[in-house]
């Protein structure tokens, strides 16, 4: 059993479709930031499209690295597979093919960079999330910007 692919919470499909809303707001202004202090306006369009491609870009990076992460890791104590003499490639080789997962090039627990990239890329995907949330949907953040547009 394969486990769930977590960049499916972030982009259901691999590509997800562009929203429609930056070409909604292609005109609509909106004020722009800088360390979320007020800058020059721009249109809100510009704002979504950036939101989203940050969301796109991460997840994708989330799906390689989950990719990545899909191999056996079955080594013994030292990764040498001594233990079982030569039966040791041939269980790996039927664990991988039962788990559905691929053999890596060598045993791989002490080489921590496929789950600190996975780690490293989940944190991607939420923080692109939370910025959009932040940014874009939080009510007292909007109404921060609509006030300080009338007084522009």
């Amino acid at each position: 059993m394969r486990p769930a692919n977590p960049a499916r919470f972030a982009s259901a499909p691999s590509s997800p479709p562009a929203p429609r809303s930056p070409a909604k707001h292609r005109k609509t202004p909106t004020l722009g930031r800088t360390l979320l202090q007020p800058a020059t306006p721009l249109a809100l369009g510009q704002k979504i499209a950036g939101w989203a491609s940050d969301v796109s870009r991460a997840a994708r990076r989330l799906e390689a690295s989950f990719a990545e992460i899909q191999i056996v890791q079955f080594g013994g104590a030292s990764g040498s597979l001594s233990a079982l003499g030569d039966k040791a490639e041939p269980v790996m080789v039927s664990i991988a093919k039962r788990l559905g997962l691929a053999l890596p090039p060598p045993p791989w627990f002490t080489q921590r960079v496929r789950v600190a990239a996975l780690a490293k890329d989940a944190e991607l995907v939420v923080g692109a999330l939370a910025k959009a949330a932040l940014l874009g949907y939080s009510p007292k953040f909007v109404d921060r910007l609509l006030g300080e547009l009338r007084r522009k």
